[in-house]
């Protein structure tokens, strides 16, 4: 056992575990100070597909493992048809043989032909499988990458999709499960229409098993596929790796994955959990990852059923944080033992109702119905009360508030997100135009329409009659033709902009992040105000508004 995670809190490490879990309260609330935003990732081999469905698919129809594809999918005979002898040994090794001599190339076209409507066939039971509850186990923030051609894991998603916020994929070797409009660079299930053309969707390419594959130049698919797992990887704190045996042909993807996994900030703290088939010699396992291993910080698991995914659904990046840096010895809550997928989604409603309340403090009126005024308002009148009472402290003058607005708040600085941004964070290079879709800014005021910014400060300068222009530092004629002050200028995001919002702050920056529509490249606002203070060192003490229709050019 490895002293990084505490017995109690995962039986047995660095070694194949069979220990029972013992079976913790039904949910308790959860107490976790920090918003976790950093991703547990999964990385899925045909070991996966496998032990999903031991007995077979729906239909009975076995997932085949590479070494079992010749059999298993009917390749003998087509073999036999070109002489080629084939006696159970790598098919790998055949296929990349057959590919970089330039052998036999309808021989190729027939296999790959044969193999693809094989495993488009392939069916998940009805019942909850194992990808069911990978999917489950795991939130929006998180990844399955998988090396599979199979559709199941895709058959899962959208199943257990409904009304929960599910992970996100990635097919790092193509699957029968979408299509693809070249054109119109459209991905989607196979057998939908392109949006854009409406033609029906083409099948996306296969990466079979040749020893040099090239991810970059497979196509935009491929290689968007991989830009995403780039990206998940090199920000993880928790990585495991699920029936994959990393064979000689994929040795450039686990080159590609070191070397992203070796660029991981967090890689000193982060943990790595390797779910092997049963009886696998544990120090085999640890030698052949042990580059993807620091220390102690790895468990190795013969089913997937004693790993962290099942016994601490949703919450493994949390007990990981709990169990080895607060030294809070958190007690499994493996899933039960379920009939239905329904019966599985009703256990899971608790711990989706503490990331509602906990990790984002999410609005339940963001689902209403955008086009009704009256579900409109409601929503932003609950939004506005539940925002008014967890920024303004306790116990505030509101006689003093006008004249003293930032001291009635509980915050000084929040990060603003847009609601579709993924780049946080990273700086935001994604070649738009406009506002980053993240930053940071200090906070003004929270009043019964929205929330107010200061954006930055400059200077004005007034004539007799009230009016008034921004001026720059190098204008010093008007600077002496005008009385001077310095004004604030304050950002307005409506309650209606506002989507969600988190007090507890992550890894990167602690206080409130509050995640906007940026309805306009600049940004969540519907106006920009300009505010005077009165104090010498702006202090905002005293404030008013300017008048904006008071504002013109002053020579």
């Amino acid at each position: 056992m490895h002293p990084r995670t505490p017995q109690s809190a995962k039986p047995q490490q660095g070694n194949v575990s069979d220990a029972t879990r013992q079976e913790s309260p039904l949910h308790a609330p959860e107490q976790h100070p920090r918003d976790f935003t950093a991703p547990h990732v999964v990385i899925l081999g045909a070991g996966a597909s496998q032990a999903c469905c031991p007995k077979g698919d729906a239909n009975g129809r076995k997932v085949p493992l590479m070494r079992e594809l010749v059999p298993v999918v009917g390749l003998g005979d087509l073999l036999s048809e070109y002489g080629i002898e084939y006696d159970e040994e790598d098919f790998e090794a055949l296929y990349d043989d057959l590919v970089t001599s330039g052998r036999h190339p309808d021989l190729v076209r027939k296999l790959e032909s044969k193999v693809y409507d094989y495993f488009s066939k392939l069916k998940l039971p009805e019942g909850p499988t194992l990808y069911d509850y990978l999917v489950l186990a795991l939130r929006k923030k998180d990844l399955i990458a998988t090396f599979n051609w199979d559709p199941l894991l895709l058959q899962a998603y959208r199943r257990n999709s409904r009304g929960i916020r599910p992970p996100k994929l990635a097919f790092l070797h193509g699957t029968v499960a979408l299509g693809f409009c070249s054109e119109h660079k459209w991905l989607g299930r196979m057998g939908d229409s392109c949006r854009v053309c409406g033609r029906p969707l083409a099948r996306t390419r296969l990466l079979y098993p040749v020893k040099h594959k090239d991810y970059n130049n497979k196509g935009p698919v491929i290689k968007d596929q991989w830009t995403l797992l780039r990206h998940y990887l090199e920000n993880a704190y928790f990585l495991t790796i699920f029936g994959f045996g990393a064979p000689h042909t994929d040795a450039e993807a686990v080159d590609l994955m070191l070397n992203v996994w070796d660029k991981n900030r967090r890689r000193q703290l982060a943990q790595t959990n390797l779910i092997v088939k049963p009886g696998t010699s544990p120090e085999s396992v640890q030698q052949k990852w042990k580059d993807f291993i620091v220390g102690s910080h790895y468990d190795i698991d013969d089913s997937f059923h004693k790993s962290w995914l099942f016994s601490y659904p949703r919450r493994t990046c949390v007990a990981l944080w709990d169990t080895t840096m607060e030294l809070n010895m958190r007690q499994a809550n493996p899933f039960p033992r379920c009939k239905s997928l329904d019966e599985v989604h009703n256990w899971l409603k608790p711990l989706l109702a503490e990331e509602e309340d906990v990790d984002f403090r999410v609005t339940r009126w963001e689902a209403m119905c955008k086009d009704d005024p009256f579900d409109s308002a409601r929503r932003n009148t609950m939004l506005m009360q539940a925002m008014r009472k967890d920024f303004l402290t306790e116990g505030h003058d509101p006689d003093e508030a006008p004249a003293f607005p930032n001291r009635k708040l509980n915050y000084s600085r929040v990060i603003i997100h847009s609601h579709e941004n993924d780049a946080y964070p990273e700086p935001d290079e994604t070649g738009h135009i406009g506002i980053s879709t993240w930053f940071r800014a200090d906070l003004f005021d929270i009043t019964e329409k929205g929330l107010e910014l200061w954006l930055d400060g400059q200077e004005a300068v007034f004539d007799k009659t009230g009016c008034w222009d921004l001026i720059e530092f190098d204008e010093p004629a008007r600077k002496g033709n005008y009385q001077k002050r310095s004004v604030h200028i304050i950002g307005h995001i409506p309650f209606a902009n506002i989507v969600r919002y988190s007090l507890k702050g992550d890894e990167w920056y602690v206080g409130p992040h509050i995640y906007c529509r940026f309805c306009t490249d600049e940004g969540p606002y519907d106006g920009i105000a300009h505010a005077t203070a009165e104090e010498p060192h702006g202090d905002l003490h005293n404030f008013k508004y300017l008048n904006k229709d008071m504002r013109k050019r002053l020579p």
